[in-house]
């Protein structure tokens, strides 16, 4: 049994090592048409009681759709936002919808849009998965695991 016992112990590193290099975060989620990739939100910075989230959407199928919302229950506020440049600052706006069109990928990422996580119950932290649910205008509502990773 000695040998079993390493296996499982190598095993075990091996899985260890994956989280902690996010590589475990790869997973895709698929309903339908719909195939959400990565979700995923960056550690809280000191006490900041904000965060976003990201995620890619392939919309397969064919038929336009939109995410219209999303839902948490660890923050307060969830909304989606874009950040604009404007007279030389960059601010984030608050979005009604994210058009996502018949055989195309849309990016929520750093930068762009996103999904706004205002009035954290407590500040993420590496490791930690988060469930979230993106709220679509005919997918219906999708419920993810939202992981958190350390800042690049």
């Amino acid at each position: 049994m000695k040998n079993l016992n390493d296996i499982r112990a190598i095993a075990a590193a091996i899985l260890f090592l994956l989280a902690c290099t996010g590589v475990a975060a790869a997973r895709d989620y698929t309903f339908g048409g719909i195939v959400i990739s990565h979700p995923y939100a960056f550690v809280s910075i000191g006490k900041v009681p904000n965060g976003a989230g990201f995620v890619a959407i392939l919309n397969d199928g064919d038929e336009d759709d939109a995410l219209i919302g999303v839902a948490s229950e660890f923050a307060k506020r969830n909304e989606l936002h874009t950040h604009i440049h404007q007279n030389g600052r960059m601010m984030m706006r608050p979005l009604k919808r994210i058009e996502v069109p018949a055989g195309s990928t849309v990016k929520l990422e750093p930068g762009g849009d996103h999904i706004m996580l205002m009035g954290l119950d407590g500040p993420l932290k590496a490791g930690e998965i988060r469930p979230l649910t993106l709220i679509f205008e005919k997918a219906g509502e999708l419920r993810v695991e939202l992981v958190i990773l350390e800042r690049e």
